[in-house]
């Protein structure tokens, strides 16, 4: 059977991933439980490759749905799963009974989770999401009150943990805006706990960027995302380290690969793929490699990019169509039919990051990982 794990593949590297874990955990210190953020495919990492490597590490796994549920139940993770992400009515039976810990934003659906748990005969554990300035999921600061109140009073219904998220964090070094966040948050939960009379047991705000830069939003539990994967947030968070002394060695865990599947020597004055953008100056080999828009390297390249072949950085030339890219290898000696060609990754001297990729396309490392070939096998290489 056709198997294109012979054309493109993901690289995963497990002593990366493990690095990052214990570098984060540093930070954190024992006290603390730390959750590894693998929604969206474990950031398009493979959230079953990545799972597997960090169980025996992490304290809880942060999804979005009950797909993501379904699918690490199905492997066998018993580990606590928080989802962060909406669950729709439909499935709440499902996940109150396979022990996700779910987000609750309001009473109406309160409501629902505490129907779900009577007809599965289990508790539904609930984690209040409250508002403190993003405005996405989230109760509102009048809502949280009587929204504790009917969890707390309701015999299906447990609260589990109280939670938020930052807004702008990440993309500054002026965190004003993130602190005001905290002391909403504080605030709420203060007047929230007592009304209750109660601690709630689990508070957590702390996403990576938090995690790196503020002692004071590390809680009971810590959600770390993008640098589980050996990604800074942002080149701001970066500096904000540096500036504060905070040291964190990170080592990305994706490489991206392919092969040569093409070689042609064509003559000065030749156009380049479509829209006739590219115009050869002079006799020029090129390397034809079987990746496109279709996996996720995106047309922004065409032009900008540059992939690596034999440890020698070879040109996108034309537009990147759909399942095909143009390099220029005129100038990279004894290229032949299937030598490896690294699209994000080290090969030799060079390498090329996430970040590269996306200064080029104009967008972010976050969107670079989870977009790259989502259909392409996840390979532990190390």
């Amino acid at each position: 059977m056709y198997n294109k794990s012979d054309l493109v593949y993901v690289g995963i590297s497990k002593k990366a991933l493990l690095n990052n874990i214990t570098e984060l955990r540093k930070l954190v210190g024992p006290e603390r439980k730390l959750a590894g953020v693998i929604k969206s495919n474990a950031y398009g990492h493979g959230i079953l490759e990545v799972a597997s490597i960090i169980s025996p590490y992490v304290d809880a796994f942060v999804v979005h749905c009950a797909d993501d549920v379904a699918r690490l139940r199905e492997a066998g993770h018993k580990q606590p799963i928080i989802i962060v992400g909406y669950v729709q009515k439909s499935d709440m039976e499902w996940a109150i009974e396979n022990g996700a810990e779910l987000n609750c934003s309001g009473i109406e659906y309160a409501t629902w989770a505490a129907a779900a748990a009577a007809k599965v005969g289990k508790k539904a554990a609930l984690h209040i999401k409250v508002e403190t300035g993003t405005n996405r999921l989230g109760a509102m600061p009048g809502e949280l009150i009587p929204l504790g109140r009917f969890i707390a009073e309701n015999p299906h219904l447990e609260l589990k943990g109280i939670y938020s998220h930052y807004a702008n964090i990440e993309d500054t070094t002026d965190h004003s805006y993130a602190m005001q966040q905290l002391a909403n948050y504080n605030e709420l939960v203060g007047k929230l706990e007592k009304e209750l009379g109660f601690k709630v047991p689990v508070h957590h705000t702390a996403c990576s960027a938090a995690i790196m830069l503020f002692p004071e939003t590390r809680m009971d539990l810590v959600r770390a995302g993008i640098a589980l994967y050996g990604l800074w947030p942002s080149r701001e968070t970066l500096l904000s380290c540096h500036d504060s002394g905070v040291s964190i060695r990170l080592e990305p865990v994706m490489s991206i690969h392919t092969k040569v599947a093409h070689i042609k020597e064509i003559p000065a004055d030749s156009y380049i793929s479509y829209g006739c953008t590219y115009r050869t100056s002079r006799p020029t080999k090129l390397a034809i490699l079987p990746i496109g828009y279709f996996d996720g390297f995106e047309r922004h390249n065409s032009g900008i990019g540059y992939v690596l072949i034999n440890g020698r950085r070879a040109p996108v030339r034309g537009r990147v169509a759909m399942n095909l890219t143009m390099v220029d290898i005129t100038d990279i000696p004894d290229v032949k039919l299937e030598d490896e060609v690294v699209i994000m990754g080290r090969q030799g001297e060079e390498s090329i990051s996430a970040e590269q990729i996306a200064a080029w396309c104009n967008t972010i490392n976050y969107e670079v990982v989870t977009r790259f070939a989502p259909f392409a096998p996840k390979i532990i290489v190390d």
